[in-house]
């Protein structure tokens, strides 16, 4: 589940500051915009991630890890797929933050 602005409903969200809140808003972003390279044609796994994780910085973030997996085994595919999911975890000031999604899913 999601606020109204993408970022991950979360109970850490009340332990951001104002500007913390809006660098936040970076997971959802590196999910939508690797979304986006994906339904663009990209399959390449660390092309994909490399992406994820240079919008996280992009946010002012501190990337822990930007990881595409398969949903079943949890692993790391040897191309992404629309079932590939995007795992992130970030940290915003001392507040770590994950989120993930599916490729192949909008929104």
């Amino acid at each position: 589940m999601r606020e109204k602005d993408g970022l991950a409903l979360s109970s850490r969200n009340a332990y951001l500051s104002p500007e913390e809140r809006q660098g936040a808003l970076g997971l959802w972003r590196a999910l939508s915009e690797v979304r986006a390279r994906f339904a663009a044609g990209e399959r390449d796994v660390v092309t994909l991630e490399s992406l994820a994780a240079e919008v996280l910085v992009r946010h002012g973030l501190r990337a822990d890890y930007a990881e595409l997996r398969d949903p079943i085994e949890l692993q790391r595919p040897a191309q992404a797929d629309q079932s590939t999911r995007l795992l992130l975890a970030a940290f915003a000031g001392k507040t770590r933050l994950i989120d993930n999604g599916a490729l192949g899913e909008g929104g």
